[in-house]
């Protein structure tokens, strides 16, 4: 389904060889041995060179399937995939589409670098817990005034012990919406917590 070919190229795009791929436009191919040839590609995806902010993904066609179009577009810092199967009028729908969601959304911060998430216990550590912060900014695209209710997904070691550094990453958590996971980031320390000195024989007398 379309749904499906979204879901396999956000995935697919998270790889930087894929995704400088289908950005390319052109590409120079230089045959070793035999003649010496050089080979010219051009990408056949038309809208790297008319869309905003294109940078891929793919065309296909068959006769069974009609015309099939995978694209995608990144502006003001966030991406967005559009995909149609046997649209005959691939090229407009894509543009229309692609520009329809980006004048319709706009990326908000939910998150914020270093907002406090939660408290973990720390073991055998001068202090017995550590607050932990969100390790980066986290962004969702939203229409103006539109408010998320989220739920938070800890990932932390069954037990946390000393010696921790300072903004050392303990964990993580993943951002969910409707049972969906959205994203994760990792979850660092607010700050050092140094292992406790254990008593000595010495020190009970």
């Amino acid at each position: 389904t379309a749904y499906d070919l979204a879901l396999i190229t956000r995935r697919a795009l998270k790889n930087d060889t894929f995704a400088k791929i289908v950005a390319t436009k052109s590409y120079k191919v230089n045959v070793i041995g035999g003649d010496g040839r050089t080979i010219y590609l051009t990408n056949h995806n038309k809208l790297l060179n008319s869309l905003a902010g294109c940078d891929g993904v793919k065309t296909g066609f068959t006769k069974k399937t009609g015309r099939c179009l995978v694209s995608s577009a990144t502006r003001n810092g966030w991406q967005a995939i559009c995909v149609t199967l046997n649209a005959p009028n691939d090229w407009q729908d894509h543009t229309a589409l692609l520009n329809q969601v980006f004048d319709g959304y706009q990326p908000q911060k939910v998150l914020q670098a270093r907002q406090f998430i939660r408290t973990a216990a720390v073991a055998k550590g001068e202090e017995d817990s550590v607050r932990l912060l969100a390790k980066d900014d986290f962004y969702l695209p939203s229409k103006p005034g539109e408010v998320f209710d989220l739920e938070l997904d800890y990932q932390l070691p069954e037990k946390l012990c000393a010696p921790v550094g300072f903004e050392e990453q303990v964990g993580e958590v993943k951002i969910l919406y409707h049972g969906e996971v959205l994203g994760s980031m990792g979850l660092i320390s607010e700050n050092a917590v140094y292992e406790r000195e254990e008593p000595k024989f010495w020190d009970y007398f």
